[in-house]
């Protein structure tokens, strides 16, 4: 036991150093991106915890960006640091996150051996993202997605686990309410594990009390967010306005930044027909293989969560023609490298299936599909040293405590992805 998880912990670690060096500059030159120091971090700061916590974001609650954020501030407070040792801090704690959230993935394949486990987690760890990688790493305000993915983790292992667990099924439900409060569309699989509660208790012709008080906390946080999104909507130009067009819902469908690395060489419509047609033939496939094998739960699951996937990918692609350039690009789509979680989720659900259905074939082609991903991960690194060229580290503003001022005088500092990007805060909190 005390061997194991000496070995788990190690594990832990590994995948921690892994997704630090998919973008190492976040710790050679640390600096807050975008909405983290213009928004999160300095609402931190400004507003207390508790207050900025409850403060919507884009017009919904984001209370675990906020969890997150808080910990390197807090750190800093705790310990008496520099206020410009944060950003390390902060790249630290996200990637720290990412870590647990892959190495976490594992509770749904417990059963199985440890090499296979390991092989999904590091399938994780190296999925294709695009060059924009400093958009995902090390980043706060864009694990909004990943979240997506952690409720799809815990969808599915309540689904395991309820008839077992009163006390894990507590504890994944409460999980679920706080992804309810973080990102709407986790609000899917709370929804979801309802459903499968309600077939359950049907079909048993009893009602488990415990699972179903634990459910509520996760209904109640979904209503919350329902709530605040009815209250606080949020209207921007170019970007929540207009139709959905071809090239969404293509986006949504495929995942560009996965699917298309395999085929670098044909591009526009070509491309999609080729992708949509083997797509197409690959379900028809799937289908007729678990009709013969009689594998209907395992093709039923994967199906809800490749649905899943499409959504999630749906409704954030819905009706954004103000960046139409972006989400119809090929290849390298830009915005695109949002889409990760999806083609996480759908790698999570294939081998989910794939686990209950070809077991003395996963290890094959689980590490083919590692292969494959290091040959496209060594073509979609992020720019080398960006933020050095751009921006800097934000240690280069000290400088700016040098000259007196008072102490509610607001200290101006830059920050990435643009050089004209900038987060203010007071100088008693800057210059401390």
């Amino acid at each position: 036991m005390i061997k194991s998880q000496f070995f788990q912990t190690g594990f832990f670690f590994l995948i921690f150093l892994l997704v630090s060096f998919r973008f190492i500059d976040a710790y050679l030159y640390p600096n807050f991106y975008a909405e983290d120091g213009a928004i999160f971090i300095k609402n931190i700061y400004d507003l207390g915890f508790f207050k900025a916590a409850a403060t919507p974001f884009n017009g919904y609650l984001v209370l675990g960006l906020y969890l997150i954020a808080a910990i390197p501030v807090g750190i800093a407070q705790f310990f008496h640091l520099s206020f410009f040792q944060v950003p390390l801090l902060l790249a630290i704690t996200v990637n720290l996150f990412f870590a647990l959230v892959f190495w976490s993935s594992q509770i749904l394949f417990l059963k199985f051996s440890r090499p296979l486990r390991m092989g999904l987690c590091l399938m994780l760890v190296y999925i294709p993202m695009s060059p924009y990688q400093y958009e995902i790493f090390a980043v706060v305000g864009n694990l909004k997605f990943l979240f997506i993915y952690a409720g799809t983790l815990l969808m599915l292992y309540r689904f395991e686990v309820r008839r077992f667990s009163d006390k894990r099924v507590v504890i994944t439900d409460g999980l679920l309410a706080l992804l309810a409060l973080s990102n709407p569309l986790c609000l899917l699989n709370a929804f979801i594990a309802g459903l499968h509660e309600l077939w359950c208790a049907v079909k048993e012709k009893r009602l488990r009390l415990t699972n179903t008080l634990s459910l509520s906390v996760a209904a109640v946080a979904g209503l919350v967010q329902i709530y605040v999104g009815y209250t606080h909507p949020v209207k921007i130009v170019g970007y929540l306005d207009g139709p959905l067009v071809r090239e969404r819902l293509v986006e949504a469908l495929i995942a560009r930044p996965l699917f298309y690395h395999f085929s670098p060489f044909t591009y526009n419509w070509m491309n999609d027909a080729i992708v949509i047609t083997l797509l197409v033939a690959g379900a028809l496939a799937f289908a007729i293989y678990n009709h013969r094998q009689k594998t209907y739960k395992a093709a039923f699951t994967f199906a809800l969560v490749m649905g899943l996937a499409f959504l999630t990918n749906l409704a954030f692609v819905l009706g954004r023609p103000g960046i139409t350039e972006h989400f119809s690009g090929y290849v390298d789509g830009s915005y695109s490298r949002f889409f990760y979680t999806h083609n996480l989720i759908v790698l999570l659900g294939l081998f989910y299936w794939l686990f209950q259905t070809e077991k003395k074939r996963a290890f094959k082609i689980l590490s083919l599909i590692l292969a494959i991903q290091f040959i496209i991960f060594d073509r979609v690194k992020s720019p080398p040293h960006f933020m050095a060229r751009q921006v800097g580290p934000l240690s280069r503003s000290k400088t700016l405590c040098t000259a007196s001022g008072a102490p509610e005088e607001l200290i101006v500092l830059p920050i990435y992805p643009q050089t004209n990007a900038t987060m203010s805060l007071p100088r008693s909190i800057v210059c401390d």
